[in-house]
């Protein structure tokens, strides 16, 4: 265990806090929090409660310390907007992923067993990700209802873990043969279920970075995502960006990549190159090469 009196004691040149909830306690050295997104704080979708407690913590964070670290542009200006930090003492280092984890082709049996476990039809529209309201997924169902039968008929629509109220909505729209509702996936079957997806949709309303995007496309997956926030920043001309509050829209972006051959040929190759700017080691470059500064 680390005591509070050992970190208001230590002489480090540096206290780095991957987490914008830093202790409070008084540090000799350089203290830098990290803030991933103003989730809470943008969307006003969450418990007033949990708002009032995170804006009460980003408050003590922005007067405590002496650098924010964030991972987009995006997230970046929100910081500025919102808690009146100054910009130039707030630096983006993007979040990475292991490229070649992702975009390992798994094999015959484990994508067989992967099918079985998780119950998955040949052909699938792929939600891999929580369950917030700001992830938008009523909006992604409603979409998917407005696509031309054949396409539901040859596109299922898989949901990891699902929601009661979810599940509801589909059985409203009379979409329970089209909509599947996964158990939780498991960490070693996640490459898999974006290997296996046709088209990956992330259309969430809010995301300081985004990384299932990156995901998706090193797995060699279609994405569509939204034009807000973060995500046209992280995914580029990479992936079809679509107004997520229009269910027209989605439902478009969705139809275009299922039935246009060289638009998802054109989505996978640069998805690819897109996923490997985003790698871990160009991250932790960047993270150094910004604390060495600090000595300058």
């Amino acid at each position: 265990p680390l005591y509070y009196h050992w970190l208001a004691g230590n002489k480090a040149d540096v206290n780095l806090y991957f987490t914008w909830n830093i202790k409070r306690v008084h540090y000799s050295g350089i203290t830098i929090a990290t803030i991933h997104d103003l989730i809470a704080l943008r969307t006003e979708m969450e418990n007033q409660t949990i708002v009032d407690e995170q804006r009460n913590d980003l408050s003590y964070t922005v007067n405590h310390c002496d650098y924010i670290i964030t991972v987009s542009e995006s997230s970046k200006k929100d910081i500025i907007q919102e808690l009146n930090y100054p910009k130039d003492r707030i630096h983006v280092v993007p979040n990475g992923i292991d490229f070649e984890h992702f975009n390992k082709k798994i094999s015959e049996s484990k994508a067989t067993e992967i099918r079985k476990k998780y119950h998955l039809p040949e052909k699938f529209i792929l939600y891999l990700g929580g369950m917030r309201k700001h992830k938008n997924i009523e909006r992604l169902i409603k979409a998917y209802s407005i696509l031309p039968k054949e396409l539901q008929d040859e596109y299922k629509l898989v949901i990891t873990k699902g929601t009661d109220g979810l599940r509801k909505l589909v059985g409203e729209l009379n979409l329970s043969d089209n909509i599947v509702f996964t158990a939780f996936i498991d960490d070693e079957d996640k490459v898999g279920m974006y290997q296996l997806a046709s088209l990956y949709a992330y259309i969430s309303l809010y995301e300081g970075f985004g990384i299932p995007v990156i995901e998706a496309q090193a797995a060699g997956t279609p994405v569509i995502t939204s034009n807000t926030s973060s995500l046209p920043e992280v995914a580029g001309d990479s992936a079809v960006c679509v107004d997520p509050t229009s269910i027209e829209a989605i439902a478009e972006g969705i139809k275009d990549i299922l039935t246009d051959d060289n638009l998802r040929s054109g989505l996978i190759s640069k998805g690819y190159t897109n996923a490997k700017r985003y790698s871990c080691e160009n991250a932790g470059e960047n993270l150094f090469k910004f604390l060495i500064s600090l000595k300058k």
